[in-house]
């Protein structure tokens, strides 16, 4: 029998605004829950299975570099799936392999999971954000990307929770894992299956763009650093095979409506602006985070017990942060969030690296906390700014462009790390590193000035039949 109007998914999803959103914020929180997750059970696994020392860093390394890879290729299978099916493929994929990784295995068949793991979230990460974007109107997305934010600090103590909440019960690692994703698992398929009909958005299967996006990727990724910080003159080659191959897929993608490279997005001023922020925000953050808590620890005799609760405070001031931020834009677009943000994490980073040793704790405090803040204003920031500056239907590849660059700057923070060694005697190795951070912090500032406000328009970025639904 046909559906009454009263009752049909169209009708539904009207009288609950809200469902998709909250769905597509899961599935953020999701993203975020899973790295959180591998960080506390792969230690377990690796002393069950007596692995070398060094196979801990291979493990943790392979779910960043199965995002990095998988992001652009995969954020194309958005617009082909509709945005609420990739949504849906990415949850099951993203629990499944989750599961999978968790089992003891083999250090090869655990590495394989891994990997498989980072491509399942590099097709829930752009499905989830394009989904926000897609079903919030674009003067409310600010608040909705600062939701966002909140959640994913939520999700970063939710697995803590779980582990002492059935500490008791004696639940192996596998068991854990069930228990920390699949509630809010079946909560976002539950909450995205109530939903209008998706209309098409721009784009095309391109198997031989994810291909070439592959392949130019993982080769770059290992030529570079293979060449110029490891002088290795083999994986020199694959740096020229990479950019031959490079050459080959920005040809392939000349002139397609809605290319897996996004060329047309980075012509943008200020979504390159935006995404130059990105970067330099996130290897300014992911500096910091491999020298903070040690430098901290032993320059001041704080011990783990006692930092956990400023860091776990400082971590949901971000979030919060973030929620500010995002409410803000959408009420005066113009706001500088994102330079302020930037401004403090550099001043953050800055105070760290001068305070002396064992002194000054308040003013330790005081620079913990504008790490927080800074960090919380700086994603608000940029993620709203990235995406009010593309086209709505091109919010996936620009949800994928804003992952891919952090995850770059993620990877490379072990070299940025021996950059900050060659800095000129400014202190120890951490000092270094955090004035290096600094740096990058206030280059990030300066970049955040690039680009103009685009006017909104029908044909805009913002422009008021921007619906991607319908029934």
């Amino acid at each position: 029998m046909p559906q009454s109007p009263a009752s049909s998914p169209a009708a539904e999803a009207e009288a609950s605004p809200f469902r998709l959103p909250a769905a597509a914020l899961l599935g953020l929180a999701l993203v975020a829950l899973q790295g959180s997750i591998g960080a506390m059970v792969l230690p377990i696994l690796h002393a069950q299975l007596a692995l070398p020392a060094t196979s801990l860093g291979w493990l943790l390394s392979a779910q960043l570099a199965g995002l990095v890879l998988g992001l652009l290729p995969l954020a194309s299978l958005v617009p082909v799936a509709g945005p609420r099916r990739a949504f849906r493929l990415g949850l099951v994929a993203a629990l499944v392999m989750g599961l999978l990784a968790c089992l003891p295995m083999g250090f090869w068949p655990m590495l394989a999971l891994r990997l498989l793991q980072g491509a399942a979230t590099a097709l829930l990460l752009p499905a989830s954000l394009s989904l926000l974007r897609l079903s919030v109107p674009g003067a409310r997305i600010g608040l909705a990307v600062g939701a966002a934010g909140l959640g994913v600090a939520v999700a970063l103590y939710w697995p803590s929770l779980v582990w002492i909440g059935l500490d008791r019960l004696g639940l192996p690692p596998l068991g854990m894992v069930a228990a920390a994703l699949a509630p809010p698992t079946v909560a976002a398929w539950l909450l995205s299956t109530t939903a209008p009909r998706d209309r098409r958005l721009p784009g095309r299967f391109d198997p031989l763009g994810m291909l070439l996006a592959v392949a130019t990727l993982a080769l770059l990724l290992v030529g570079i650093p293979g060449l110029f910080v490891l002088g290795n003159l083999l994986l020199g080659v694959l740096l020229v095979i990479g950019l031959v191959l490079l050459g080959l897929w920005i040809w392939q993608q000349h002139g397609r409506e809605a290319p897996l490279l996004p060329g047309d997005l980075l012509a943008r001023p200020r979504f390159a602006g935006a995404l130059l922020v990105r970067l330099l925000a996130a290897a300014a953050l992911s500096l910091a985070e491999l020298v903070l808590i040690h430098h901290v620890m032993r320059g001041w005799g704080i011990g783990p017990g006692a930092l956990g609760l400023p860091l776990a405070f400082a971590g949901m001031l971000a979030g919060l942060a973030a929620l500010g931020g995002g409410w803000l834009l959408d009420r005066r677009p113009a706001a500088p969030v994102l330079p302020l943000g930037a401004v403090l994490l550099a001043a953050a980073y800055a105070l760290f690296a001068a305070l002396p040793p064992d002194e000054a704790r308040a003013l330790l405090l005081l620079a913990l906390l504008a790490a927080g803040i800074g960090r919380g204003l700086v994603e608000a920031g940029a993620t709203t700014r990235l995406l009010r500056s593309a086209p709505v239907g091109r919010s996936p590849a620009a949800a994928a462009a804003q992952a891919l660059v952090e995850g770059i700057a993620r990877m490379a923070a072990p070299f940025l790390l021996a950059l900050a060694a060659m800095l000129p005697a400014l202190g120890g190795e951490a000092v270094r590193a955090l004035a290096l951070a600094a740096v990058f912090a206030g280059l990030a500032a300066a970049a955040s000035f690039i680009g103009r406000v685009e006017e909104e328009g029908e044909d805009g970025p913002e422009a008021p039949d921007a619906r991607v639904f319908s029934d």
